[in-house]
């Protein structure tokens, strides 16, 4: 029963896993008309699972023929032996109906053992899953004696190495951001930008090198208590089935009404919720889903805003965004920036050219290191870049 609905199990994930697929890419599926093609895969799907069930009911209803049909034939054996012990042996009648009667009486609790044994089996199967979901190791586990992370301190990278499986992405990187410098990088795509990001928020270990705060290494920190002093703003943010009030109050429960409206204001995110039939009470859909891309940007730079950390972190945080709202975050930024330090992943030149330094990586290794003006001034690959108008429309420059 064990290997039978481990099997299931298994059949049953994929086939929920790719249904779920495919409800996510709605917009995508109609986008690309392909409807028909996707109602045929959900169907084969269907077929899949429900062909699964049947075979799995079939195989259980088969366990329990063979419990049922040992007991039929102990029972006719028993009848056959008390009949020839009574016919030559003298067995007496009432002994031959108390064997009987013990018999049959005896099948209601080995039913029971047997249902406790099948749905014992079925139940092993489902732990079995969930086991080695908790038995999986973290890929950056905490020390046994942490230590704490400065609040304010320099960033610094020392001959960091780093590979996905057998794919390098970092190949000794070493720099050092001071505590409160605003700092871009740049490069080619997997150029390994993202990575450095996650790296320091210890999402993920280096191979070899360290990464210290304040000159504290990052791997004998406590990784929740680290991510607490970042503001992260990602790519792609994602949101919960809830309201704004609520997924703004995830980061930081305590805040008030005041403070919340505060950093909404400070990300340009204030004018377009409170036009909203429920203002921060208004419900978003799944993922932000009722939500534009540049308004789910917005709220998520207030939900950074919001827990006034030491260090933000962002990850192309203005590229949904409109020209004119971005320049509206790039000032009130420039305010709420000040003092902290700020890193910026970025291909929009209005964000890079903000910064007070600015990181180019290529194949895995800093490229150039400098200001914006110091690195459009020089030969290599920044300046390939601007000419090449990788940053978008040459503008001011």
């Amino acid at each position: 029963m064990r290997e039978l609905h481990t099997e299931f199990q298994g059949v049953e994930s994929r086939v929920s896993g790719r249904v779920a697929d495919l409800i996510r890419g709605s917009r995508e599926i109609k986008l690309y008309g392909i409807e028909q093609s996707i109602c045929n895969d959900f169907e084969n799907e269907a077929v899949t699972i429900s062909q699964k069930t049947i075979e799995r009911d079939i195989r259980t209803h088969m366990q329990w023929m063979k419990q049922e049909a040992v007991g039929y034939l102990f029972f006719a054996l028993l009848c056959g032996m008390g009949a020839w012990r009574y016919m030559y042996a003298g067995l007496k009648p009432g002994e031959l109906l108390a064997y009987l009667t013990s018999f049959i009486a005896l099948q209601a609790p080995l039913q029971q053992l047997f249902n406790i044994a099948t749905l014992g089996g079925a139940a092993e199967a489902s732990f079995g899953r969930m086991n080695a979901v908790f038995e999986t190791l973290s890929t950056t586990p905490d020390p046994k004696e942490t230590q704490a992370v400065p609040p304010r301190g320099d960033i610094t990278f020392d001959d960091v190495h780093f590979r996905y499986v057998n794919k390098p992405v970092l190949e000794g990187i070493s720099f050092t951001i001071p505590y409160g410098q605003r700092v871009a990088f740049v490069g080619p795509s997997g150029a390994g930008k993202t990575t450095i990001s996650q790296l320091i928020l210890r999402l993920y270990d280096p191979a070899s090198g360290s990464i210290s705060i304040g000159g504290v290494p990052l791997q004998s920190c406590n990784g929740s208590e680290l991510r607490k002093l970042f503001g992260v703003v990602p790519q792609a943010p994602y949101f919960f089935q809830t309201t704004i009030r609520k997924n703004l109050l995830l980061v930081r429960p305590d805040a008030d009404d005041e403070t919340i409206r505060r950093a909404c204001i400070a990300a340009n995110a204030w004018e377009f919720i409170e036009q909203l039939p429920e203002g921060l009470d208004t419900r978003v859909g799944e993922s932000g889903s009722t939500l534009s891309g540049g308004q789910r940007q917005r709220i998520a730079i207030a939900r950074a805003l919001l827990i006034e950390p030491s260090f933000f972190i962002f990850d192309e945080a203005t590229s949904a965004l409109d020209t004119v709202s971005e320049r509206l975050i790039q000032d009130s930024l420039e305010l709420n920036l000040k003092g902290r330090t700020a890193i910026f992943i970025a291909h929009r030149l209005a964000t890079i050219k903000s910064c007070d330094r600015i990181i180019v990586l290529q194949g895995g290794k800093v490229a150039q290191d400098g200001s914006f003006a110091a690195l459009r001034g020089q030969e290599g690959l920044f300046r390939e870049m601007i000419e090449a108008d990788v940053f978008g429309a040459n503008e001011n420059i």
